[in-house]
């Protein structure tokens, strides 16, 4: 079968159209951050280490997100939170290394996207949502979000730290990415 000219053109121009662009997190300018009590304290947190990439064909809710997380480089600026959130009784870094998000889907709702999706961490998979706004910027976009999560659901402390009146079971996650076409960071 013989393509004419038009016709040629006009599935180049289908294909470019399908072909989905990807998106990276600049690590210098991105970061997770989480809050959670002890008693009546109120701690924050953050990890360090991670990567995160957001792919989408013709619009952000066909997207897909997919995150991975280094569990030991959890820091609350609290050497002895720091390390007990690394043992057994918490995020058990050594056992668990990294810890997973991969989306299910991503639906807007006026000027901001709900996500559902799977999280993994210490290899236990719940169904977690959040909600995020989408911002362009001259390189790429800014990703900005939250969720919440309840630690217990992941095994995040046993015995003493399973009591929720001592630690309540509410995790809250603040995030910011800044995205990056893969194209532009390839020429880099």
């Amino acid at each position: 079968m013989k393509l004419t000219p038009i016709v040629s053109l006009l599935l180049l121009l289908l294909s470019t159209q399908l072909k989905a662009v990807c998106y990276t997190a600049d690590p210098s300018q991105s970061h997770i951050d989480f809050t959670f009590s002890i008693e009546d304290s109120v701690f924050e947190g953050h990890f360090a280490d991670f990567s995160l990439r957001y792919c989408w064909d013709n619009t952000p809710q066909d997207g897909q997100i997919d995150a991975v997380i280094a569990m030991q480089s959890v820091s609350t600026g609290n050497r002895d939170l720091d390390i007990g959130m690394q043992e057994i009784d918490g995020l058990a870094t050594q056992q668990y290394p990294k810890a997973y998000w991969q989306t299910e889907y991503i639906e807007k709702q006026g000027q901001e996207f709900v996500t559902r999706g799977r999280l993994t961490i210490r290899e236990v998979t719940r169904n977690e949502t959040g909600r995020f706004h989408l911002v362009r910027q001259e390189e790429g976009w800014l990703l900005e979000g939250e969720a919440s999560i309840h630690r217990l659901d992941y095994d995040l402390g046993s015995g003493e730290y399973a009591d929720i009146s001592f630690i309540p079971d509410l995790v809250k996650l603040h995030f910011t990415f800044h995205l990056m076409d893969d194209q532009t960071l390839q020429k880099e």
